[in-house]
């Protein structure tokens, strides 16, 4: 896969909630060690956006920062910038 810009994203659209809640469920499927810090990747208050790319890659945008991607139907995969910025993921092993 090349190199990603933002020039890359085709529509962004905010996620209602439904679909906020269905995405979250998936990601703690995957990746059940996240079940205690998911409030905290997806704040209630904050406006949460989905983002159509090219090459088939959608993405959860959450305070202007790509939180996960996805390619086609694949599994959600977090944005390694979130894994290791964020001090709640010190000592998550996600797989």
């Amino acid at each position: 896969m090349k190199g990603f810009c933002v020039d890359n994203i085709s529509s962004q659209n905010l996620m209602k909630s439904s679909v906020q809640r269905s995405i979250k469920a998936t990601i703690l499927k995957q990746y059940p060690k996240l079940e205690n810090f998911i409030d905290d990747i997806f704040p209630k208050k904050e406006p949460i956006f989905l983002g159509k790319c090219t090459n088939h890659v959608t993405i959860i945008i959450g305070n202007n920062e790509v939180l996960f991607f996805q390619i086609r139907n694949g599994p959600w995969m977090p944005n390694l910038r979130l894994v290791h910025t964020c001090k709640i993921y010190k000592n998550v092993n996600y797989f």
